[in-house]
């Protein structure tokens, strides 16, 4: 009974506090909901423009108009970074007016201005930095043609919706005027790439020919194409831009060119000099020739020295001088013997001459043949006739001893220069030999 006493009034007192707990559980309920309440209505009055003046508006206003008077069409990428940042600004200013305040929908017109013109900045930034790309690509000599075509093109669309906007129109044709002339200009460097790498390829290809002629020439004629060769390799090379890529080999290959063209220039000049001074020998030998056939020894000689003068003077890396040099024997050969019949000439003028008119000669290889004169063997007869009928004998002697004389010195004379005298009278009946002896 007294267990079951203490159960029912443990049972009561926790039902007891079991109530007292709910009521306070519930004033504590309503107290939370009235402080809810209470800071929810404090943080709608103390949001931007809901009680009061509205300066946000202004504020970003103010922004806005900082941010798009500092933009114009000379403006570079920092300025206009910093414009779109400011224009933010003031769209974060103006978003933040909550949907109760009575400047929300001013707010919000201003908001949808400015956010049009920071996509239009964005826009600009967009295609800017896309130009920065392609001009980054031009910088580092990359001929990525295609990349960078594709750059400068994707730039110009991305512009492109702006022509329509009055307010960013001059910008946009400005941009997309400079990115066209520089699209254009990328055209002109492509093409002027492509033209170098054929115009080098041509200037080798010439190079190699003007190589292979070079190996092989000899003639002045031939050393005038190799000329002509390096001629046109050159002029190739001289077409090709500095701003290629190609231009720091073209260099390099007109010194070597030029080289090479000098050095066959001064060749064919050599040979042109060599073919002339061959050409004047040979026409000088002509000459003593013709003066050989007709006994005239002297003029011969000198026809001769002047031939061998020439021939001596083609130089020796010419390929004229492998026709001249035989010539340089035969010449001298010829010289000496001219030399020698200019001696004999003179040695049987004296015979011939010496007191009248005795005798007249023709020297030629075989012989020398002397002619007596038909007035000196008239004279010779008369006077050894007209003598021996008046019984003269100192004449007779005197005859006699010329006679001998002239015998004396023409067998001498055969001795000298090795060769036989043949005496002829008047009608050319051979009279007498001399011939030379040991």
């Amino acid at each position: 009974m007294l267990e079951s006493k203490k159960e029912n009034f443990l049972k009561s007192w926790l039902l007891k506090i079991s109530r007292q707990g709910a009521l306070r559980m519930t004033i504590a309920g309503a107290a939370t909901g009235v402080a809810t309440v209470v800071l929810a209505s404090s943080y709608a009055l103390t949001r931007p423009c809901v009680i009061g003046k509205c300066s946000a508006i202004p504020q970003a206003q103010q922004l806005a108009t900082q941010a798009l008077d500092r933009i114009s069409v000379s403006s570079d990428e920092q300025e206009i970074v910093s414009a779109k940042q400011q224009l933010d600004e003031a769209i974060e200013t103006l978003n933040a007016i909550p949907g109760w305040s009575n400047h929300r929908n001013e707010a919000q017109t201003l908001v949808k201005d400015y956010q049009h013109d920071s996509n239009s900045l964005k826009t600009i930034l967009d295609a800017t930095q896309t130009a920065d790309r392609a001009v980054l690509l031009v910088q580092t000599s990359s001929y990525q043609w295609e990349e960078m075509r594709s750059l400068w093109q994707n730039a110009i669309v991305t512009l492109q919706p702006l022509l329509s906007d009055r307010q960013w129109q001059a910008i946009a044709q400005v941009k997309i005027y400079d990115y066209q002339k520089n699209l254009d200009a990328l055209q002109n460097r492509r093409y002027a790439q492509n033209n170098a790498s054929v115009k080098l390829k041509t200037a080798k290809e010439a190079a190699q020919v003007a190589q292979m002629r070079q190996n092989s020439a000899q003639t002045a004629s031939d050393w005038q194409i190799v000329s002509s060769n390096w001629q046109t390799a050159l002029q190739h090379l001289r077409e090709i831009s500095p701003q290629t890529s190609v231009y720091q080999e073209t260099r390099q290959l007109i010194e070597i060119y030029t080289a090479e063209l000098l050095s066959a220039g001064m060749r064919q000049r050599q040979e042109e000099s060599a073919t002339n001074l061959y050409q004047r020998a040979v026409e000088q030998a002509k000459r003593a020739k013709n003066a050989e056939k007709k006994q005239q020894w002297s003029a011969a000689a000198s026809d001769w020295r002047i031939a061998l003068t020439y021939i001596k003077q083609v130089p020796r890396q010419t390929f004229q001088y492998r026709q001249a040099e035989p010539l340089l024997a035969t010449y001298t050969l010829a010289l000496n013997r001219a030399m020698k019949y200019q001696q004999t000439d003179s040695i049987l003028a004296k015979i011939c001459h010496k007191d009248s008119n005795i005798c007249s000669y023709i020297m030629n290889e075989r012989a020398i043949e002397v002619q007596l004169t038909s007035t000196y063997t008239k004279t010779v007869w008369e006077t050894a006739l007209q003598a021996r009928a008046n019984g003269n004998v100192e004449i007779q002697i005197d005859l006699l001893n010329r006679l001998s004389s002239l015998e004396s010195t023409l067998q001498n004379f055969s001795n000298n220069i090795g060769k036989r005298v043949e005496v002829y009278n008047s009608d050319k009946r051979l009279l007498t030999i001399y011939e030379p002896t040991k």
